[in-house]
């Protein structure tokens, strides 16, 4: 690549062009050999990182790391997301290694409403729909109805939040809609 940088007009296109030819793609060895140099204006953490392949992140000299800016507020909100995401699933009793959507009970049960093909595809996906956070039975007496026994514990949480705000009950739409994107996806 030739660029004329004497004219002033490309101060930032070295930089461009440098990350286009030298892209950095993180592997897990470079990041658990991140040492933190110092704090950046309260917002970054400096560090280093080793960036040879093979070598071993207790090396002394310097040659081969990079100096990276890590913003500390997306760092935060990565690691928040992360153990959201892991406080959300439960081991699953019924399959070993296994994990799926935590739930929870609620009493009485609720009562949903469904036409004759989502009755259909719902009956044939309760494995599905298990793992999904919900359990699921359906009306004894044929009528195109479910009783939904458990659902995702966020969506109780999400209850909560809404009721202790004096705001109406949104357990049931949300539930509705939850079963009715798992027979479109069907």
């Amino acid at each position: 690549v030739g660029v004329d940088i004497s004219s002033g007009q490309a101060d930032g296109l070295a930089v461009k062009i440098h990350s286009i030819l030298f892209p950095y793609r993180f592997s897990k060895n470079m990041i658990h050999s991140m040492k933190v140099v110092n704090q950046v204006d309260k917002k970054f953490l400096a560090c280093l990182i080793n960036a040879r392949d093979g070598d071993s992140a207790a090396q002394i000299d310097t040659e081969g790391n990079l100096l990276v800016l890590v913003d500390q507020h997306a760092a935060h909100e990565r690691v928040r997301l992360e153990n959201l995401v892991e406080d959300s699933y439960e081991d699953d009793p019924d399959a070993a290694g296994a994990k799926r959507l935590s739930s929870s009970t609620i009493l009485p049960p609720l009562e949903i409403s469904v036409a004759e093909e989502e009755l259909r595809l719902l009956r044939s996906s309760q494995p599905h729909l298990k793992n999904l956070g919900l359990e699921v039975t359906f009306s004894k007496t044929g009528a195109p109805q479910l009783f939904v026994g458990k659902v995702p514990l966020c969506f109780m949480e999400k209850e909560s939040n809404e009721l202790r705000r004096g705001r109406p009950s949104v357990i049931k739409p949300i539930v509705e809609e939850y079963l009715r994107e798992q027979t479109e996806v069907k």
